[in-house]
């Protein structure tokens, strides 16, 4: 089992009858300012923008300029929407996930090496990652990211749950007539033990929007729908909710929300279902700072606006008081909270090229349709209806094609082109092919440079990094809260099917919750050419065996008996100089690890010691030990470590 905390009640017994009285006033006044605030988004531009994702026309069927007219909207919203979102969920087509880099120091003698921690903790949150049963990010990122790029702004929430079912062992029996099967019921299965995230749909979430950022507002509230049972099932909790106040609350079940009918009704929902698992309740989970006494404390309250009933208030029991939630925005705004989404950026694009394409279709139609004129005193009109081919009995003139919209048949698409060309220079979604060629040698025989590919990856689809931007900051910033969770509540049973990889695990999080370990998450992105980083390794790795066999010879003439004061000082800056040179090579390679690398001689280990970088000059040479200088000794590219 997990080490999360049991929660603490908040109650009138510790902070007094008029002080938890106004505690309860404020969670009231704060949660109906909020969701009026938030009333505007919440029914009328959610379904609207809903409708704009999904092509979904004002009527079904039109009437004007006759019944059955082109009603097509052209999906322009939609379109845009799904190619950034799969640029976005490209993260997850490179390994590792997150990519943890080391920023601490320490012992490198140990199997426990910082460097060897980043490479398990990348490991271990990419698995958990993956795992339905864990955090399912996949799922829960693509439909957040969808929600930002079409909305503007997309929630996550990833609460810490421990979750535990009963399961039946079968211990025998039952083979013979008359005798009944025996179970032992004791065994008890965890099921979930760790962050569950999930996404907050925009219509349920209110914030003051005058925060431009999530961490700036100190009063958040999650609306949750609940039916009967479950909301009856939280009298199983007493130590969170108030059993007395569910009753109350569970005979006044309140009415569907408008916004939620709309788009249940879109997909052909029935709403029109009774008994007790169609009554809908919305709870409100609030997350907020309150001042006591001058004092700031985070606290999570559970209130039912339609009855004015509060169910529970505890304290945040979070590392550090964080919060399980993260939001990410399509475009910050500084003005407000929520981003500004292509359904909203793009209506006006979407609305005028569907008119256009439906006129254009409606007058091709018209003139595409047969139209004759029989002279009124013929008895033709009553006898006759013309198709092609038809042989008519009658005089010159006697029937007359008439000519309407003839020129309708002249108009292009040009005006359609245009609208959508300018929808995808607002949109700045450039096509997938942007920056195609970069970096080739030789195109006939497909040669390709790293250096040349990066500068092109880096040089295209600028627009789109800039969309992703905070997409990929919030995969960060999830990544490292859910971290924090795991080092300070443990891994539970999980941690037994890493085996030999535990014991790493478990240290990395215990440095990562003590300080002594900085891991920088950052999302693997399909802009990251793996190709170019292994070129880059392969190259440092040649550059670094040159530095051994450098300092192996230095070495070796060091040892050389006879040879002059003079040369042994000249020797040892030239072994100095290398070594600088080579730290700040690694560092531009973005190796943090970088004295791991490096083979350091054991007179520039008894300088740093002693605090002296200089040589001493004068003093007869000694023969040094050549231990760990050969190649695959310590201090080469394979991992190992310096001779201390």
């Amino acid at each position: 089992m997990s080490l999360f905390p049991a929660p603490k009640r908040v109650d009138s017994k510790e902070l007094g009858e008029a002080e938890f009285g106004a505690l309860l006033l404020y969670i009231e006044d704060k949660v109906k300012f909020l969701k009026g605030k938030c009333r505007g988004i919440r029914e009328d531009l959610m379904p609207k923008w809903v409708r704009i994702y999904r092509g979904v026309p004002s009527e079904k069927a039109k009437t004007w300029p006759w019944p059955g007219a082109s009603n097509l909207v052209i999906q322009v919203a939609g379109m845009f929407c799904d190619e950034l979102l799969s640029r976005v969920m490209a993260m997850y087509a490179t390994d590792p996930l997150f990519n943890c880099k080391l920023l601490g120091d320490f012992d490198e003698q140990t199997n426990n090496s910082g460097e060897d921690q980043a490479q398990e903790i990348e490991y271990f949150i990419q698995d958990c990652a993956y795992e339905p049963e864990e955090l399912d990010l996949y799922r829960v990122e693509e439909t957040g990211f969808s929600s930002a790029i079409r909305f503007g702004t997309g929630v996550f929430k990833f609460p810490w749950q421990y979750v535990v079912e009963k399961q039946p062992i079968y211990i025998g029996g039952g083979t013979e007539e008359g005798t009944i099967a025996k179970y032992d019921w004791n065994n008890k299965l965890v099921k979930r033990d760790g962050p569950h995230p999930e996404n907050v749909p925009l219509s349920d979430w209110s914030i003051d929007p005058k925060w431009a950022n999530l961490n700036q507002a100190d009063f958040k509230v999650h609306t949750l729908h609940l039916d009967y049972y479950q909301l009856r099932d939280w009298k199983q909790h007493p130590d969170i909710y108030d059993a007395e106040a569910i009753d109350k609350i569970l005979g006044q079940p309140d009415p569907t929300p408008e916004y939620r009918r709309q788009l249940e009704e879109q997909k052909e929902v029935d709403t029109q279902e009774a008994g007790k698992c169609a009554d809908n309740y919305d709870i409100e989970e609030c997350w907020f700072t309150y001042n006591k006494d001058g004092n700031l404390i985070r606290l999570i309250a559970y209130y039912h606006v339609g009855t004015n009933t509060h169910i529970g208030c505890i304290y945040n029991t979070y590392p550090e008081n964080l919060e399980p939630f993260e939001d990410a925005k399509l475009a910050y705004d500084d003005d407000t909270y929520f981003g500004y989404g292509f359904a909203e950026m793009l209506e006006s694009y979407q609305r005028e090229v569907s008119e256009t394409h439906n006129w254009r279709i409606d007058n091709r139609r018209f003139a595409t349709t047969g139209v004759g004129r029989v002279n009124k005193n013929s008895q033709l009109s009553s006898i006759l209806q013309l198709y092609p081919g038809v042989l008519i009995p009658a005089d010159e003139g006697e029937v007359e094609a008439l000519n309407f919209g003839a020129n309708a048949m002249q108009y292009g698409i040009e005006d359609e082109s245009q609208t959508l060309m300018l929808a995808a220079q607002r949109a700045g979604v450039d096509p997938a092919t942007g920056g195609s060629g970069g970096g080739i040698v030789n195109s006939k025989k497909g040669i390709y440079s790293a250096q040349g590919t990066a500068m092109s990856m880096q040089s295209q689809n600028n627009r789109n990094n800039l969309r992703m931007s905070d997409m990929r900051s919030c995969h960060v910033r999830m990544g490292r809260k859910i971290l924090k969770m795991y080092s300070y509540f443990g891994l539970g049973t999980k941690i037994r099917k890493y085996g030999n990889r535990a014991e790493v695990i478990k240290k990395a999080l215990s440095n990562y919750k003590d300080g002594r370990l900085g891991l920088t998450i950052k999302p693997a992105t399909a802009s990251m050419n793996r190709e170019m980083e292994k070129q880059n390794d392969i190259l440092l790795s040649a550059t670094l065996e040159r530095l051994y066999q450098a300092d192996l010879v230095a070495m070796q003439q060091l040892s050389t008996q006879g040879i002059s004061p003079e040369m042994v000082d000249l020797i040892k800056k030239q072994i100095r100089a290398r070594n600088a040179l080579c730290k700040s090579l690694l560092r531009a390679f973005d190796k943090q690890d970088y004295e791991r690398l490096l083979a350091v001689p054991q007179f520039m280990l008894e300088e740093r010691k002693n605090g002296s970088t200089g040589a001493t000059k004068g003093a007869a040479p000694s023969p040094f030990s050549l231990t760990g200088m050969v190649p695959g000794g310590a201090g080469t590219a394979t991992g190992s470590v310096p001779v201390q």
